[in-house]
């Protein structure tokens, strides 16, 4: 009996220490609940366009000691630690990550990850486009720089990756000027390249940058500045003025290399000393098919101011219209002056404008004698071109204070004459060819 008891004792003591085993054992596994990690990605710095900086934040290891953490990136969302990634230490917090090697203008997706023994984890995704690659190029020094012209250019070194589809130079009267403001374009691809800038006014400062432009960017070199020449405003070499066989004395100026009148011709004479016949009445005058000349409205003053209007028969007289070792210029002459004053002027058109901006450069400035806006005139060359206006083939007088009217002695048709005309509300230069019968002002150039 004793011996059962003993055993029964015996079994009532092994129970009680399995079951207190049993809860030992529940204890641990409670203690052991695995909770997630957390962590968050940090906004993208973007340094280049080739590398990034990122990073990430963790706030909770999940209770297990993180032994890993980075960033994971790819083309394709979502990325993973299978991806291309950094291992950027190992324990919980801040931590900043760099990419480099990346391919210029990709989008790519990012994400932070950390890893512990339970878990690997990651933060939000964000995602970034790397910047092209920079366009490489340089403005050359201004060279050749005359009162109205300057010669520049530039040099790309580099495309950027992708070709160059226009390039030249832009420029202003302010700093750093842009495509924007006037430019001139000068071909496509890598290299070195120049430009005549043209239509300048005389002893201005001037910005100018090289710039050049693919599929990505526009791109400009450095902003350099430069300073026209003053324009002649006085004299021919040693001569001033030069005086007609009526005793009238008038300024002269150079303009590229010819010796022109800075005013409009008043003689009443041939060089000659033969009188230019004048009070036509309006049939006298369409019928004459000899020299004449007549004074705008018959007024004296406008004669003072304007100087006469000759028909093309006077202009091409053999006795001369102008002084001594002057002539009325041809067609050639007048293109002359026009390419060194544009060089960008037509002066091949047979019938055209020249230019839409050369005709201000020769006129007169303000609103006194042209009627307003008297557009874009600067007088930029000192010719100083006055709205004399014209007699008209059929006797009458018009478009004083409007147009400018100036013969040459150049013949277009037999019936006709070549012209240069200068209007009160543009800038242009306009080549026509007249009626011989028609009443326009003439300038002389030098022999």
């Amino acid at each position: 009996m004793r011996s059962l008891l003993k055993s029964v004792l015996a079994i009532i003591c092994l129970l009680f220490i399995v079951v207190g085993c049993k809860k030992e054992e529940a204890s641990d596994e409670e203690a052991k609940v695995v909770t997630p990690l957390a962590l968050t990605t940090t906004s993208i710095s973007i340094i280049s366009f080739d590398s990034i900086s990122t990073g990430g934040n963790i706030t909770d290891d999940g209770g297990s000691t993180i032994t890993e953490r980075g960033v994971c990136w790819s083309q394709n969302a979502l990325p993973s630690f299978f991806d291309n990634h950094t291992s950027d230490g190992s324990g919980s917090g801040l931590f900043t990550s760099f990419i480099t090697g990346l391919n210029a203008g990709n989008t790519y997706y990012v994400r932070a990850y950390a890893i512990n023994a339970n878990d690997t984890a990651y933060g939000n995704q964000v995602s970034f486009t790397t910047s092209f690659l920079p366009i490489v190029l340089s403005t050359n020094s201004s060279l050749n720089i005359t009162s109205s012209t300057a010669t520049c250019g530039g040099n790309i070194t580099s495309d950027g990756g992708s070709s160059i589809s226009s390039r030249g130079v832009c420029w202003s009267l302010s700093s750093n000027p842009t495509i924007a403001d006037p430019k001139i374009i000068s071909g496509s691809g890598i290299g070195s390249f120049t430009c005549n800038l043209t239509g300048l006014n005389p002893s201005t400062v001037y910005y100018v940058r090289a710039f050049a432009i693919n599929a990505n960017d526009t791109a400009y070199g450095s902003s350099i500045s430069f300073t026209t020449t003053a324009a002649t405003t006085t004299g021919c070499g040693g001569q001033t003025t030069v005086t007609d066989i009526d005793g009238n004395v008038y300024n002269v100026i150079t303009i590229g290399g010819q010796c022109w009148m800075k005013e409009n011709l008043k003689t009443s004479n041939y060089k000659n000393g033969a009188p230019i016949p004048t009070g036509l009445s309006n049939a006298n005058w369409t019928a004459a098919t000899t020299g004449a000349y007549a004074i705008y409205n018959n007024d004296p003053a406008n004669d003072s101011i304007y100087g006469k209007l000759y028909n093309y028969y006077a202009v091409v007289d053999p006795a001369g219209l102008c002084p001594a070792s002057w002539h009325v210029p041809t067609e050639a002459e007048w293109n002359i002056m026009a390419k060194y004053l544009e060089p960008s002027a037509d002066t091949t058109c047979m019938y055209c404008s020249q230019s839409s901006t050369l005709g201000g450069k020769l006129k007169s400035t303000g609103t006194t004698l042209w009627n307003s806006p008297n557009g874009s005139a600067t007088n930029s060359s000192s010719f100083t071109g006055l709205p004399a206006g014209e007699r008209s083939y059929n006797g009458n007088y018009l478009f004083i204070h409007m147009d400018g009217y100036w013969w040459n002695s150049t013949g277009y048709a037999p019936g006709s004459g070549y012209s240069r005309q200068l209007y009160y509300n543009d800038g242009s230069l306009q080549k026509y060819d007249a009626i011989k019968a028609y009443g326009f002002s003439v300038r002389c150039v030098k022999d």
